[in-house]
């Protein structure tokens, strides 16, 4: 009974002592903030997402999301101030108020009408953007903050291939390029990742750190493979099945194929098919090399009278075709225009390696045409070739379109297609229409000029010429004069004398003051002076020679090109030396027809 007692006692001395020292702590916590406003903490709140959630997110007046302070404390009526950049937006909660400031403030000013004020609150820690703080106020007030062990954290698992289907604890997470994410409590929980094509991947995870999310990566190993068949120059264009389904030609990678046996089969014109089981392997390419056999006759047709030669109704060729036929029977034709055409039945045999196969000619078929004209004696043209004179019979020529074409001395000439038929006769009678003549009267004033028309010589004027209707080229040269030339019509001039009148001119003089040039003395060998005098030679009538040192020949040449193309000459380098101390000469030679004095 006396311990009980005793017991008791000491559980109520116990209490009172905890009662003593409670009411000591808020006797002292009302005296230190009763005159004040002061911050008792201020951190990240690194799991709080409420500042980049959309409801809660609010963006400042640049655009960016703001950050989010939330000021702990029981009371109202407080206003916020970051200076120039400001505050973005403030919300009252129940025992917190949610301040919204822009990215990169560096302090803020807190009041209060009864509390008073803290001014420029300078923060420990950086302040960026969408990213969530706390901030433990302490006022005149008791402020109490009641701080809970965070029992929960996100869980990441990235996965490969990126649409793989993710499910925790037999549950499918939302996946979004790749990743899938839930807040969990902290623990153990099992995943599975499956994708198609692709083995799955299980296991578990523990999430045991309040702090800091889990990140999981799985990467699922794939469950194909491929088959490639390689370039080969007989083989190329084949077609690839696998499975029974065309998967390409030769050259060809395949798309993925599930890891296991697979048939592969090679179809190519006149060659057997080829077949076989692959075996594809997780990740890895199974190289396959097809041998597929000869299933072809070597044949050569030929034909005379240069004719088509086809080949069930295909052409491949003309007089003669060698080539690939499968086993088979075929049809071989000869064709030709206008002729009737010849044929053969073969078959071809893949125990024959080779066929030689000789065509009959196809046959020309005719017709019959009787030419006549007025006047008769005209010449006949048929097809360009030169046929007679009208009148004329022609019991055999070929049937279809022919270009009929007939001339005649001092008339037009006439041009037509005519089209004959088998076994008929086609009469043509043509009147052929007289030429219109114009008589030209030449005249000039040089007696020794010589006439060309139309690029043929004339001979001497004055002369009389006869011009058939159209345009005509009329050119007369004569020694020492420019030439003249002159384009006539004679259409408005038919049937009438027209008298030209030619005046030659002389071609203007060149003086030998024309032909100086300008040098340095350096250029021109035997020169002692500087001046604008080149050291000449005359030769003859036309020629004029200088001497050049070798270190200036080139740049001298072109320099007298340029000058002597616009007098009318030439400029040639003599192919001899012109003495050893001197090896170039320029020859300076006038064009025919110019003249200097």
């Amino acid at each position: 009974m006396n311990m009980l007692l005793l017991y008791k006692y000491i559980q109520h001395f116990i209490c009172s002592q905890r009662t003593m020292a409670m009411l000591f702590c808020i006797y002292t916590t009302c005296c230190s903030f009763s005159q004040s406003i002061s911050v008792s903490s201020f951190k990240l709140l690194d799991s709080d997402l409420t500042a980049n959630t959309a409801g809660t997110m609010e963006q400042d007046q640049n655009g960016d999301v703001a950050a989010l302070i939330k000021v702990v404390t029981t009371q109202t009526g407080f206003s916020f101030d970051c200076g120039a950049m400001g505050v973005v937006k403030t919300l009252q909660k129940p025992s917190e108020i949610w301040v919204y400031v822009p990215h990169g403030v560096k302090k803020m000013t807190i009041a209060h009408p009864q509390l008073g004020l803290l001014r420029d609150y300078y923060f420990p820690a950086p302040i960026e953007a969408a990213r969530t703080y706390e901030l433990v106020l302490v006022s005149g007030s008791v402020q109490t903050v009641v701080k809970q062990t965070s029992r929960s954290q996100y869980l990441v698992l990235k996965v490969n291939p990126s649409n793989a289907i993710v499910e925790l604890d037999n549950e499918i997470l939302p996946t979004s390029n790749g990743i899938a994410q839930k807040f969990v409590k902290l623990g153990t929980y099992e995943y599975r990742v499956q994708a198609s094509d692709y083995h799955t991947a299980a296991g578990r995870v523990e999430v045991n750190d309040p702090n800091n999310k889990k990140v999981v990566d799985i990467n699922l190993d794939p469950a194909f493979g491929w088959i490639e068949i390689p370039s080969h120059q007989e083989y190329n264009g084949a077609q690839v099945f696998i499975d029974n389904a065309l998967a390409g030609t030769i050259p060809m990678k395949s798309k993925n194929l599930a890891s296991g046996e697979h048939s592969v089969k090679i179809v190519k014109e006149l060659y057997n098919p080829f077949s076989q089981t692959v075996k594809v392997k997780d990740n890895a390419t199974t190289l396959v090399t097809p041998n597929l056999s000869a299933n072809f006759s070597e044949v050569t047709i030929t034909v005379d009278n240069d004719a088509d030669i086809f080949v069930n109704d295909e052409k491949k060729g003309i007089g003669m075709w060698t080539g690939k036929l499968a086993p088979g029977t075929y049809l071989l034709e000869a064709k030709k225009e206008n002729n009737r055409s010849t044929s053969k039945t073969v078959e071809i045999s893949s125990s024959h390696k080779t066929y030689n196969v000789q065509l009959d000619a196809p046959t020309p078929i005719y017709g019959e045409i009787n030419i006549t004209s007025i006047p008769a004696m005209a010449e006949v043209y048929i097809d360009g070739i030169r046929k007679g004179e009208t009148p004329l019979f022609i019991p055999q020529m070929l049937i279809g379109l022919h270009k009929i074409v007939i001339k005649h001395e001092g008339y037009n000439e006439y041009s037509s297609s005519i089209s004959l038929n088998e076994g008929t006769n086609n009469p043509l009678e043509v009147v052929l229409d007289n030429k219109k003549i114009a008589e030209i009267k030449m005249k000039c004033n040089v007696t020794q000029a010589i006439l060309y028309v139309d690029g043929k010589k004339i001979g001497g004027v004055p002369k009389s010429i006869k011009l058939e209707e159209g345009q005509h080229e009329i050119k007369v040269v004569a020694k020492d004069y420019k030439d003249y030339i002159l384009i006539i019509d004679t259409e408005k001039e038919n049937g009438l004398e027209h008298i030209m009148n030619m005046e030659l001119k002389k071609p203007k003089p060149i003086k030998w003051e024309d032909v100086r040039l300008t040098y340095n003395w350096s250029d021109v060998v035997g020169m002692t002076n500087v001046g604008d005098v080149t050291e000449r030679y005359n030769h003859g009538d036309n020629n004029m020679k200088l001497k050049w040192r070798e270190s200036n020949k080139n740049r001298c040449i072109n320099r007298m090109k340029k000058k002597a193309a616009k007098l009318g000459a030439s400029v040639i380098l003599l192919g001899t030396p012109y003495n050893k101390m001197n090896p170039y000469q320029i020859i300076w030679q006038y064009m025919p027809g110019s003249a200097y004095k």
